[in-house]
């Protein structure tokens, strides 16, 4: 199996575009100068109902969204819709580029070598803090995370990927496992290498696998979770974000073949398993 990936080249973006990123995001860190961490959330084809989920989430859980920013593409079909319902966004908006992996590698460029950013997907309906839904205190959490990520010298970690509230934990996981996609931190470090390559799909299996090959470490906070309403890592028509991207048989495809490629790629961390995936992390 050819586990080679996408050329450094897919992730080269018009110098405008970057420039403009770049200015964006030092104005969000320097309007809140005492918090050691951005919000970032990707946003691709829920124009009219962005606001009710984890933008609407951050207006009501942070002290100030100052420090929150909307990435977006200027290929989204929904772009009109967004401008229509922004509201505090407007001045909020991050223009990059389109695909979940690649728009994270843009959030990597973009953000000063060594500052932290948080990744939110646009679809959380709420945060759930040791089995209750989180109502305050979220940046504090958030901050914890970003903790536990630097003790463990690790540049990646995420919330749990249970969304059932009586799973959580007090356990910090360290080693190998998922990055959960939906809420990551990461430390911006502008290496190519640790860039998904297989596509979108499976996007967050390839972004934990290159973390934890640069750093020995990835963690998982197992007290926060997300709750979205569609399961993750499924295709739904209706569901926007990489759903909205990819027909079904595209969908499939890209994930079949990116099963594939990383299993080659990282025999050190995945094998088969009969799982939503088709694969696990080794333990």
């Amino acid at each position: 199996e050819d586990c080679t990936g996408a050329p450094d080249s897919v992730f080269e973006s018009p110098e405008a575009l970057v420039q403009a990123g770049k200015r964006r995001m030092q104005k969000a860190f320097e309007s809140m100068p005492c918090l050691s961490h951005v919000y970032v959330v990707r946003s691709f084809g829920r124009g009219s109902a962005f606001r009710r989920m984890t933008c609407g989430l951050l207006e009501s859980l942070l002290p100030s969204h100052a420090q929150c920013l909307l990435a977006l593409t200027d290929e989204d079909p929904d772009l009109q819709l967004y401008k229509q319902h922004a509201g505090p966004w407007a001045d909020k908006i991050l223009w990059g580029v389109k695909g979940a992996e690649r728009q994270t590698a843009f959030i990597d460029q973009i953000v000063p070598a060594g500052c932290k950013v948080m990744i939110f997907d646009d679809n959380i309906l709420k945060f759930i803090h040791r089995g209750e839904t989180l109502v305050d205190g979220l940046d504090d959490v958030i901050s914890d995370g970003f903790m536990h990520m630097e003790h463990a010298r690790a540049k990646a970690w995420s919330v749990s990927d249970s969304p059932n509230p009586a799973h959580w934990s007090d356990e910090v996981d360290v080693g190998k496992g998922l990055v959960y996609g939906a809420a990551f931190g990461i430390v911006a470090t502008q290496e190519a290498s640790r860039y998904s390559r297989f596509g979108q799909v499976m996007d967050d299996v390839e972004r934990s696998c290159r973390f934890y090959e640069h750093d020995g470490a990835t963690v998982r906070l197992g007290r926060l979770q997300v709750y979205k309403r569609h399961a993750p890592g499924m295709f739904h028509r209706k569901k926007g974000g990489i759903s909205a991207a990819l027909s079904a048989e595209a969908y499939k495809k890209e994930a079949s073949i990116a099963r594939a490629k990383l299993l080659a790629r990282f025999p050190e961390q995945l094998e088969t398993a009969d799982t939503k995936l088709g694969m696990k992390f080794k333990h």
